[in-house]
Order: C-alpha cells, then structure tokens, then sequence
C-alpha cells in the first residue's frame, strides 16, 4: 500500500500506541515496533529501509510539541535509507525530511469524522515510480507483482483484506490473484 494525494483514498487500521508518546525515546520505540511489525529482519534502531519507511502523521486541529517533532526530525535525518518514497512528478513530496507524510488527515469509516488523535505513525512504501513507469501500478501490474512473489509475501495482501485494510484497487487486484494459499 502506498500513499498519495492524487489516488482514491483506501482503509486503513487505526491502532493506539502502546504507550502515551511524551518524549522522543516513546515515539522512537513506537516507531521501531512499527518497523520490526513491517520488517521482522531490521537492525534495532531502524525506521526504513529501501522499500519505505515509518513516517509521522500530525493532526492539523492539535499541537504537538514542536520539540518531539525537531528530535524526530533530526533523528530520521541519520537514517540511511529514510524517506525514499517515490511520488509522481504531479505530486510534491510525499514523506518531508523531517519524516512527516504530507497527505489529509484521515476521517473514519463509521461517521466521517476526522480521526480523534494528535499523531498517527504510519509505513510509507515506496510504489518504485520511475522515468520507465512515471505513474503508479494499475491492478493489473500489482496482482502480477502479487502472483509472482512467494505465496508469503501474497499473505500480506490477504491479511489486509481480512483486518479491513484495503486500497481503491482491491476488488479489481483481488479478481487478477492466484487463490489464496492457506499457509
């Protein structure tokens, strides 16, 4: 799943932190949980790697602590390989150097209503858009992508569809899949 401001919006999981974010040393353990969830085999202290990255999302109607977000900002700036998330040439940068994802903050299903708190951490992957491809995948290049992995690697695919968890493109990616394989 990737993000953008110029696709349809997809659904995502809206999980509270295990703990509440006070200090940096929170929102980097946070972070790093998120990452090791996405990417079992990081080192200890990584937050991306060359396929995405974890990134901040700050609610525009709270104030977070401008100080958390220049540590953190100054924290990801050390990461080798933070913040490659490709975008199309319509688009301005998707994930700042300061590690914030620039997109709308979301609302919720049920009621529409914008999500009740200050900050979401988020995976951004990179969507591998180059001057070959300078759009993102269709349906059609994903579900192939999907078909030619390991039957693993399309279990991330059918775990997010079960947990709710989809983009504008599922329905047509989910009809171009092999069938699930039960592992």
């Amino acid at each position: 799943m990737v993000f953008s401001r110029l696709c349809k919006s997809g659904q995502a999981m809206l999980l509270r932190c295990t703990r509440t974010i006070s200090t940096l040393e929170d929102l980097l353990a946070e972070a790093e949980a998120l990452w090791k969830a996405e990417q079992p085999g990081a080192a200890p202290g990584r937050n991306a790697s060359e396929w995405g990255c974890v990134s901040l999302l700050c609610n525009p109607d709270s104030n977070a602590p401008a100080d958390l977000l220049k540590a953190g900002a100054d924290r990801v700036g050390r990461e080798p390989d933070y913040g490659k998330v490709s975008q199309t040439q319509e688009e301005r940068i998707l994930v700042s150097k300061a590690g914030v994802l620039q997109i709308a903050w979301p609302r919720l299903v049920e009621n529409d209503a914008p999500a009740d708190v200050d900050l979401l951490l988020v995976t951004a992957n990179d969507p591998e858009i180059s001057a070959t491809r300078p759009d993102y995948p269709d349906a059609n290049t994903i579900a192939a992508a999907w078909n030619a992995a390991p039957s693993t690697y399309a279990e991330y695919f059918w775990n997010n569809a079960d947990n709710g968890i989809c983009t504008f493109q599922d329905e047509d990616i989910r009809k171009r899949m092999h069938p699930r394989e039960r592992v």
